[in-house]
Parts: C-alpha cells; sequence; structure tokens
C-alpha cells in the first residue's frame, strides 16, 4: 500500500474476498499479481555463480506469470540497490523492507562484492532507459542479465568493464625491411667509393684496368624497362556480337506490349466504389489508431475529427490551427492511399482547411458534456444530486 491507510484496507478486503479468508503470503503475491522477493534473490545467487542458462529460465518464468520484463528490471536493479545498502551498518537505515527480509538482504549481501553491485545496477539502469525504444524488448533484459552473469569472471575487467580494448600502435616497419634497408648500399656512396679508388690507383696501369674499372661502376643514368603491351582483340574476331539478337528483342517487345495491354484492360473494368460520410468516418478512425505509439498525441487528435464530404469523392477535414493543419497536409498522401484501397475508390481526394473564428470544432470533455445535455433536460441536474454522482 506503500503507506496508504486507504488503500491497505481496499487491498485487505481483496484478498479476503478472493482467498474467501485464508490469507497467506503465498495467495497475497498470487492474487494481487506481485513479484515475489524470491525470484530476485534466487537470481543473484544464479548470477554470482555466472549461471546464464538458468537466469534465462527463471526470467522466462516471471513472463509466464504476466508479469512485465519493465517492471522485473526495474525490481532488479532495486533489489541490487538494497543490497548495496546493506553492506554497511551506516545506510542499513534506507533499506525500506521488513525484519524477517532484512536479514536475508544482509546474508546475501555479504556475498556480492561492492564493484559487481555497481556495475549490475549500471547495466540494468542502461536496460531500463532503453527498454521503450527496443524493439526486442526480452532480448534486452536477456542480454543483460548475460552480462551480469558475467561480472564476476575473472576477465570480467576486459570483457564488460565498459572500457574498450587497448590499443597497441604497430610500428611502419618492420625489423626484417629495417634489417634490408641497411645492408643494401646507397647510391651516392657507391659512386663515391668508386672516384676515390680510381684516384688512389697508380697511373701506370694501363687503359685495360681503366676500362675494366668504368666497366664496374654503375651508370647515373636510370635503366629503361621494356614495355609489355596489352593485346587488342577485336569483337569480331572472337565470335562475340554485340548487337542484341533480334529474336530476343521481338520477344521484349511482345511483353511490354502484353504487359501495357493488360494494365490498360484493369484501368478499363476497374470500378469506383461508391462509399458514404458514415464508411469514411470508420476507415478514417482505423488509419488513426494504426499511427505508431511515438504519434499517440496525433492519433488522438485525429479520432476527434470527422471528415465531412463535400462531394462523391472529396472529404474536407477542418482543425484548430496552423500546426495542425501543417501535419495533417503531410498526412495527405497516406490518408488517400489508405482510404482509397479500403473503400475501393481511386478518385477520393483529402482537403484540410483551418477553422473560423466562428466555429467550435473542438471535442467536448464529460463535464461540458453534462453542461449541455442539463440545458436541455433539467431534470438531469436533480438526479445527479439525488444520487450524489460525481464526474471525473
Amino acid at each position: 500500500a506503500d503507506g496508504g491507510m486507504r488503500d491497505a484496507l481496499s487491498i485487505f478486503d481483496q484478498v479476503v474476498s478472493f482467498t474467501g479468508g485464508n490469507i497467506t503470503y503465498k495467495s497475497v503475491i498470487e492474487n494481487l499479481n506481485v513479484l515475489d522477493y524470491e525470484y530476485y534473490f534466487k537470481l543473484t545467487d544464479l548470477l554470482l555463480e555466472n549461471k546464464v542458462p538458468e537466469s534465462m529460465l527463471l526470467f522466462n518464468d516471471v513472463l509466464k506469470k504476466g508479469f512485465d520484463g519493465s517492471h522485473f528490471i526495474t525490481g532488479l536493479s532495486s533489489h541490487f540497490r538494497d543490497l548495496l545498502v546493506s553492506k554497511d551498518p551506516s545506510t542499513l537505515q534506507l533499506l525500506e523492507v521488513g525484519a524477517g527480509i532484512r536479514d536475508r538482504y544482509k546474508e546475501q549481501a555479504q556475498k556480492c562484492d561492492q564493484k559487481f553491485l555497481y556495475r549490475a545496477m549500471k547495466l540494468c539502469n542502461d536496460c531500463d532507459l532503453n527498454y521503450r525504444a527496443s524493439k526486442n524488448k526480452r532480448l534486452l533484459v536477456e542480454l543483460t542479465l548475460i552480462q551480469c552473469a558475467q561480472l564476476t569472471l575473472p576477465d570480467a575487467d576486459d570483457a564488460s568493464g565498459g572500457r574498450g580494448p587497448k590499443k597497441i600502435l604497430k610500428p611502419l616497419f618492420t625489423q626484417q625491411a629495417a634489417s634490408t634497408a641497411a645492408t643494401q648500399p646507397q647510391p651516392q656512396a657507391k659512386t663515391a667509393a668508386a672516384q676515390t679508388a680510381a684516384t688512389a690507383a697508380p697511373q701506370t696501369q694501363g687503359t685495360s684496368t681503366a676500362g675494366s674499372m668504368n666497366a664496374s661502376r654503375p651508370s647515373p643514368l636510370p635503366q629503361t624497362r621494356e614495355e609489355k603491351k596489352i593485346p587488342v582483340f577485336k569483337a569480331g574476331s572472337l565470335g562475340i556480337s554485340l548487337r542484341r539478337p533480334l529474336h530476343e528483342q521481338q520477344a521484349a517487345e511482345k511483353q511490354e506490349a502484353k504487359a501495357a495491354s493488360t494494365a490498360a484492360q484493369n484501368d478499363a473494368t476497374y470500378e469506383d466504389y461508391i462509399f458514404n460520410e458514415k464508411d469514411l468516418d470508420y476507415y478514417w478512425r482505423e488509419f488513426a489508431a494504426a499511427l505508431p505509439k511515438e504519434e499517440k498525441a496525433n492519433s488522438a487528435r485525429m479520432m476527434n475529427m470527422h471528415p465531412h464530404l463535400l462531394n462523391d469523392t472529396t472529404f474536407e477535414v477542418t482543425v484548430d490551427n496552423d500546426m495542425v493543419e501543417k501535419y495533417m497536409v503531410q498526412l495527405i498522401p497516406s490518408v488517400q492511399n489508405h482510404l482509397r484501397e479500403r473503400l475501393h475508390n481511386r478518385k477520393i481526394t483529402m482537403t484540410v482547411r483551418v477553422s473560423a473564428p466562428t466555429e467550435n470544432i473542438r471535442a467536448y470533455s464529460h463535464v461540458e458534456r453534462f453542461q449541455m445535455m442539463s440545458k436541455k433536460n433539467p431534470n438531469l441536474l436533480k438526479l445527479k444530486e439525488a444520487l450524489g454522482l460525481e464526474l471525473s
């Protein structure tokens, strides 16, 4: 009852009526659809023992009993928080549970490392924040349980500590390449060595010696390599025709003509059905109900609108202001396609306009409706006072 005496009394009356007076802890949580503490105590033990399959089976059992995954994950994060405040006697006063459950929290808190509780609370909180936007909500909760079960592994710091792996920059040149470059002689050094040898040689040597030295000296001009020419083939020499065969072209033209004639026949035989304003309003509401959850406000606004037929195929929608008009104009193609398909009429056209100051197109509340009805029939006020009714 969260401290509310009136709620506690009403809950007590419900439990008495449901259980026939035999009130037990198990019967209370079953009839009130309350998620038991035992699930969270058992799940925490499984996560501390790195038992992933058992944790997923326990979550499946919770879902089978009709509980929502968001309710489950928020309860698990609150359980981790209660374990954290149970570890320190100074924060034990923050634990708002009964005396019997308090001892169990103290006992399990001794098994949990503070580092595990910090990270588990962070994972559960992230799951709760991303739950509404997730398309596969069950998988999101199961991934959170898997990550929590890996927090106590020896390599948990690297696996799920929230930090990326250490990036080691590899050297640009390998040691082998560097050693090869060191052993290769430089052209300038080789030329200088050759010139020194030629100067220090005795002048009594013959022309043959000088010629042999000149022959061993490398040429400073770059050597030209012979370029390999790519052979050129003609398409005719390979026996390949680059033109489309005549019979294939004729067959394609026949298929295109046949498809065009079929489309023309379908257009000629298509019959636009006649519809009334009641049918139009029904499928208008169907389109509004099919809008995504992100546009819940726009869906409710469209539910209060009533399209008005101007002629057999054109209808008009009246809105309050320019902003709503801009939004409805953007929806015109989607609305027209939906109505044309559902009402079997290709000529349906939608128009939007802003209401005049003298018009009142907004939906009436329950109180305003009652006031309008009581003006027409004053006996409604007498009935309200006689029965002590209140309008919500």
